[in-house]
């Protein structure tokens, strides 16, 4: 019967210790696909459980139970360093639970699942994420799987979209972002809105973000309003936003008393739209005037000496 190879039989053999070296200087990762790592790594764990098992029954012995070892129950578990054959020890009365990997459990504690999330949180499909985790780690994890694993965090998206908010903020942004969205083999437009939020001690959060493919439309960011109502909203002094159509109508219709504050950063690029770039920079200096003013009447003051000079090139830009 050949006898088996012990964690210390493992790290004198010769050709293990060849298959590291070449491994350390192939310049690949330590742990994945093939690595002699995953190896030593599979033996320690099978160790570790032995000395789980034997450390039970000595527990049991000293308290006057009696109870063996019963067999193995061997099962593949998934891990940074790859796959992974395990053999758990039972006894007889199958009162032994394992710590470091339980009898039903399937990963060891790897952060196997939380890298799975990262990658699908990057965009990455079911098949991408699945392929990636086998080029990268050598684990093998079927589709089925990782959709069970991406599932586990829509309930706390869920809640933290439906959570109730403070009645009232002084300063709330909106604005959407556009991203192509990669869809059942097809690229579409789509816009997150995005509700961020300044309290009066100056803390900063997102309130929510709501996703609508295609574009960005007055009439969705109403159905927004409501939302932020619904979940407890009742008044918000100032809101910026961006120039969008429509939009400060279906704002008042939703926060009749707030102050709607154009955003800066929109407004400097309505106005540049037609500049000439010869005047550019010149025009930019002037603006940046008005709008960087401490006081209203030196905003007011700039504003004079922009229209004195810009007044009848870019009459449009005074009017804005």
């Amino acid at each position: 019967m050949k006898k088996k190879q012990t964690l210390e039989d493992l790290l004198k053999d010769p050709k293990m210790s060849e298959r590291l070296k070449e491994r350390l200087y192939s310049k690949q990762g330590l742990l994945g696909k093939e690595s002699p790592f995953s190896e030593i790594l599979q033996q320690m764990v099978n160790v570790m459980l032995d000395g789980e098992i034997e450390s039970f029954l000595n527990e049991e012995r000293a308290s006057g139970h009696v109870n063996k070892r019963n067999g193995r129950t061997s099962k593949r578990v998934l891990s940074d360093a790859g796959s992974l054959d395990i053999s758990t020890p039972r006894d007889r009365q199958g009162d032994f639970e394992p710590e470091l990997i339980g009898k039903r459990e399937r990963v060891l504690n790897s952060g196997v699942d939380d890298q799975i999330l990262a990658l699908y949180a990057q965009g990455n499909s079911v098949e991408d994420v699945r392929r990636l985790l086998e080029d990268i780690y050598g684990v093998s994890i079927s589709a089925g799987r990782i959709s069970q694993i991406t599932d586990k965090v829509l309930p706390e998206i869920q809640e933290w979209r439906s959570r109730s908010l403070q009645s009232f903020y002084p300063v709330v942004y909106l604005d959407a972002i556009h991203f192509k969205v990669r869809q059942d083999g097809k690229y579409t437009s789509s816009a997150f809105y995005t509700v961020y939020s300044v309290d009066w001690e100056g803390n900063r959060d997102v309130l929510g973000l709501y996703i609508n493919t295609g574009g960005e439309g007055a009439r969705k960011w109403g159905m927004v309003m409501e939302d932020l109502k619904a979940r407890g909203v009742a008044d918000i002094l100032v809101i910026c936003t961006d120039d969008l159509q429509g939009f400060s109508e279906q704002i008042q219709e939703v926060f009749p008393s707030s102050i709607v504050q154009k955003c800066i950063v929109h407004q400097m690029r309505n106005s540049l739209k037609y500049v000439d770039e010869v005047d550019r920079k010149a025009v930019v200096k002037d603006l940046r005037q008005i709008y960087t003013s401490t006081t209203e009447e030196g905003a007011k003051t700039a504003l004079s000496a922009f229209e004195a000079t810009w007044g009848k090139k870019y009459k449009y830009i005074v009017k804005q």
